[in-house]
């Protein structure tokens, strides 16, 4: 899927994956929605701080378990629809949480 038709979650996803994936010899740049996490450089450590980031941003706790429901990836799609989830839960649990981005 390409990148220039994201929903508001996919674009931060894309922000935060850009932060946290700094560019490294060979590491390809983020070209699609459905790119993986760790072809593109990332490794445990910086998942890790991914989860940390959408918990501070969005007070919602994503599980690994969450990313890797869909497929063997982890995609910025796969990572904005389990925000997207988390927040729905959340949503219906405490009213509806204030979304930034």
């Amino acid at each position: 899927m390409p990148i220039d038709h994201c929903t508001p979650t996919e674009a931060a996803v894309l922000r935060l994956w850009t932060d946290l994936l700094p560019p490294s010899a060979g590491a390809p740049p983020i070209r699609s929605l459905d790119d993986d996490f760790f072809d593109l450089g990332g490794n445990s450590l910086g998942m890790i701080r991914f989860l940390f980031e959408v918990q501070e941003r969005y007070q919602v706790e994503l599980p690994v378990a969450d990313l890797y429901s869909d497929a063997s990836t982890i995609t910025v799609a796969a990572a904005a629809r389990a925000i997207d989830d988390a927040l729905a839960t959340a949503a219906g649990r405490a009213g509806t949480p204030e979304v930034t981005e």
